[in-house]
């Protein structure tokens, strides 16, 4: 087993030798492609923006020049990163490791620990420190992982021997037992610590979080990109557009603008006013659009509080 005093934390990723890939966290990505993955993999492209804007010509009328692609793409990444922190999901996979603290309550609940990130795709390597001394390397049969919830419990086996560098709860070679939650301390390798106290930074978690594209269309599991998520993006993105669109029109503030040269004149008169600009309808259609998008998705990544 590798000496997490002398391995950067996620050079174990991969390499676990409790077999990381288990019943209650199956592999789901191969860590050589979590970089890999782009926006455009997800459908969050220039084209597929557009197509939210289709009949609308976003062009300034004065000088006839488009938004050009690089505009798209920044409104694709500012809805992306808006939506992320509304939703507190993660869309792109990204390699994290959390330092998470120890509470008896949660101890006693079969070590319950909410990740920062979620969904959570996998987890690589969960451990327990002690002032960044190694004390137990958990075996991965162990874990029982939540994608959607973004959770991990421990669930050991009846009569598990599990060798590893543990000097407080025993030395190398143990042997566990448990009854209701944890109810034995040496599970946890725990016995000096007071029972009703809090530890911080004990446990050390390395996982994948975010999402994949459907494998199969129509058919949406918890850790990959939803259809309707996938169209709130490109809504967000698309009224971002028409925002910069509509000052462009005649003009912020102006409703109406006329113009008379040798006898032949034109006149334009839009809805546009010192309030609204001029494609505040679309704009609105489009928030009624976003917030009926939201409310499903809010129902589905149900707001967490008292995340640590």
């Amino acid at each position: 087993m590798a000496d997490l005093n002398q391995v950067d934390p996620y050079s174990l990723m991969g390499s676990n030798n409790y077999a990381p890939y288990q019943e209650g966290n199956p592999k789901r990505i191969d860590l050589t492609t979590v970089d890999k993955y782009t926006l455009e993999d997800y459908g969050f492209t220039v084209e597929n923006v557009k197509e939210q804007l289709l009949g609308i010509n976003v062009v300034d009328p004065t000088t006839g020049k488009t938004l050009g692609d690089a505009y798209y793409k920044r409104a694709l990444n500012s809805a992306v990163a808006s939506i992320e922190k509304k939703l507190d999901i993660k869309i792109l996979p990204q390699k994290k490791v959390e330092s998470k603290d120890f509470y008896p309550s949660d101890f006693q609940s079969f070590n319950y620990i909410r990740m920062r990130n979620r969904p959570v795709l996998q987890v690589e390597q969960f451990s327990m420190r002690l002032n960044g001394q190694p004390v137990i390397q958990y075996p991965s049969g162990w874990w029982k992982v939540n994608s959607l919830a973004g959770t991990i419990s421990l669930m050991p086996s009846l009569g598990a021997s599990m060798p590893g560098y543990a000097p407080y709860a025993g030395g190398i070679g143990m042997n566990y037992s448990y009854g209701a939650g944890f109810g034995q301390a040496p599970i946890l390798g725990l016995p000096m610590l007071n029972g009703t106290a809090t530890a911080p930074s004990l446990f050390q978690i390395g996982y994948i979080a975010g999402m994949l594209p459907q494998a199969r269309e129509g058919v949406e599991e918890d850790w990959e990109m939803p259809s309707d998520l996938q169209f709130l993006v490109l809504k967000q993105a698309a009224k971002d557009v028409l925002e910069q669109f509509g000052r462009l029109l005649i003009g912020a503030g102006i409703a109406a603008r006329s113009l008379n040269v040798d006898g032949i004149s034109e006149q334009i008169t839009t809805t546009q006013s010192a309030m609204y600009g001029g494609a505040s309808a679309d704009i609105i259609q489009l928030n009624e659009d976003i917030d009926n998008l939201m409310v499903g998705l809010k129902a589905k990544y149900a707001q967490r509080v008292g995340v640590i």
